[in-house]
């Protein structure tokens, strides 16, 4: 039995060179939003998403709760992929407050809505929890771009092929606390945007045709017992020739 776990092993290094972890296929992609807008709730009936600005915030006056829709279209990542890490970018231009600072969530959208048409009362429907919970962003005193990590809202986003999210404050009462960022019609220089790294998984090449099998794990039976070694990543070449084994 030891013998033939060799064997197998020895077969399974040998078509398999791109296993080591240092040569995993890591890509990045930069997704803009397609649309965005934002709502008031003073306002209710008004429509501002082909404005040049968004914000997320709480007014007095009024008073007045404004969250913001923003939309990307996903479709444009490989499927498959494992997402390593994604972040949300936005150009802050402006503050309206008397605090130092605001604390907002992320709501994954689950209706429909666009640009055009949404307002307060007609805004598209959202999970009942946020994905993304307790994200800060500091007043400022010059424009310039923020970030947040936002990875488990992507992944999120993936598997339920969503396509959009909502913004709001996590308490929308209070003092007076808005922030206010660029939209597309601002400019594509100032648009927001999902930045995702990501890795696609590892395939093992047939003999002949296409690339057909996915390695999910692999593991290393030791003499007896339960086995509890996981490779990591392999390497190795033959003496000469070429490579001809192929592990189905």
């Amino acid at each position: 039995m030891k013998k033939i776990i060799i064997i197998w092993l020895i077969a399974l290094m040998l078509v398999i060179p791109c296993c080591q972890k240092g040569d995993e296929e890591m890509a990045t992609i930069t997704i803009k939003d397609s649309e965005d807008a934002r709502i008031n709730s003073y306002y209710a009936d008004d429509e501002y998403g082909e404005t040049n600005g968004f914000s997320i915030g709480y007014d007095t006056s009024g008073p007045q709760t404004k969250r913001s829709l923003l939309k990307f279209d996903l479709s444009v990542l490989p499927s498959n992929i494992i997402i390593t890490e994604a972040k949300l970018y936005m150009f802050q231009n402006n503050v309206y407050s008397s605090v130092n600072s605001i604390t907002f969530d992320i709501y994954r959208v689950t209706g429909i809505w666009t640009e055009a048409t949404v307002t307060w009362n007609n805004q598209p429907a959202v999970e009942s929890t946020p994905t993304i919970v307790g994200l800060t962003c500091a007043h400022i005193t010059e424009s310039t771009w923020r970030n947040w990590i936002v990875t488990d809202l992507i992944t999120e986003m993936i598997a339920n092929s969503a396509d959009s999210i909502m913004l709001r404050l996590q308490t929308e009462s209070g003092a007076l606390a808005e922030q206010f960022f660029s939209s597309i019609e601002n400019g594509v220089t100032y648009q927001p945007y999902f930045y995702i790294t990501y890795t696609l998984p590892l395939k093992i090449a047939p003999t002949e045709g296409s690339i057909n099998k996915t390695v999910q794990n692999m593991m290393i039976a030791p003499d007896e017992g339960a086995i509890d070694k996981t490779v990591v990543g392999m390497m190795i070449a033959p003496d000469e020739g070429a490579i001809d084994k192929t592990v189905f």
